[in-house]
């Protein structure tokens, strides 16, 4: 049975550096580096599951803004398709309710970190978007 997941992620970037997290130990993909966010709902409109899932996970509210990419990803047990949004904190301190750690990088350190394998294709693709 092939499983295909709609997620949705946040690009937080303050100051030059963007927010990744770490994922818990014993999770899927566990202690990978991810961008933050999540699998959509049904009903619920992509922006919906982005401020749904920053709050679940970090306690923090969200502002969702322009779409940056979308890829599809395929994983050994199915496929995924990833939808980054650039995202602004916009209230309450993070608390990490889902991951280990966390971090805010720049994009040319993002390769010491062991990101997922769906969230690498999504690191030059948001080098263009800052680029424009």
């Amino acid at each position: 049975m092939i499983i295909m997941l709609e997620v949705v992620v946040a690009i937080i970037i303050k100051d030059g550096k963007t927010l990744i997290a770490k994922r818990k130990q014993g999770k899927m993909m566990g202690g990978s580096w991810e961008f933050p966010g999540g699998k959509t709902e049904t009903g619920e409109t992509l922006e919906h599951s982005v401020i749904r899932e920053l709050k679940e996970e970090m306690d923090v509210d969200v502002r969702v803004g322009e779409l940056i990419a979308e890829i599809d990803y395929n994983y050994e047990w199915g496929d995924v398709h990833l939808i980054a949004f650039h995202t602004e904190i916009i209230g309450g301190q993070i608390k990490l309710l889902e991951h280990d750690e966390m971090a805010w990088v720049t994009m040319n350190q993002m390769s010491e970190y062991g990101m997922t394998p769906a969230d690498e294709p999504l690191i030059e693709m948001i080098k263009k978007w800052l680029d424009r």
